[in-house]
């Protein structure tokens, strides 16, 4: 049941909107990038109130700190979402191991990665039209 790693696992989710208050897990996107066994991470995310575990947990703290939240939590849980790769403990607290982006966090992302993916086109530019015409040539311009 354990997640594997395929290089880096990362289970992103960003808000479709903004975040001002507890949002269920439906009202989000979610990318994950990653190899598993059995269930995809998202399966682990929208158990119980495991969404809410995940959003306390962006903060490192003890499972004492996260009752004191008001979040219902189980040690099963806490067992749960560890075994599916999503927290971990270090230094007695307990965190997530993905990110979770709230919206500024996430703009931040969308541009940078935006002006990356320019820069690079435009300097490989001659190299992608020659591969593009290469495919067309040789009627695989649909891969």
């Amino acid at each position: 049941m354990k997640i594997i790693p395929f290089l880096l696992c990362l289970l992103t989710v960003f808000p479709a909107f903004s975040q001002d208050k507890f949002r269920p897990y439906d009202e989000w996107n979610t990318i994950a990038f990653c190899a598993y066994d059995t269930y995809h991470p998202a399966h682990f995310a929208q158990s119980d109130n495991n969404w809410e575990i995940l959003l306390a947990l962006r903060t490192p703290m003890t499972i004492k700190e996260l009752r004191a939240t008001g979040i219902d939590v189980t040690s099963s849980q806490i067992m749960f979402l560890n075994i599916g790769g999503l927290i971990e403990k270090q230094d007695k607290k307990w965190h997530t191991v993905m990110p979770i982006f709230d919206e500024s966090q996430t703009s931040a992302i969308r541009a940078l990665s935006k002006e990356i993916a320019e820069e690079a086109y435009s300097e490989t530019r001659k190299d992608w039209k020659t591969f593009s015409k290469a495919l067309k040539e040789s009627k695989f311009t649909d891969n």
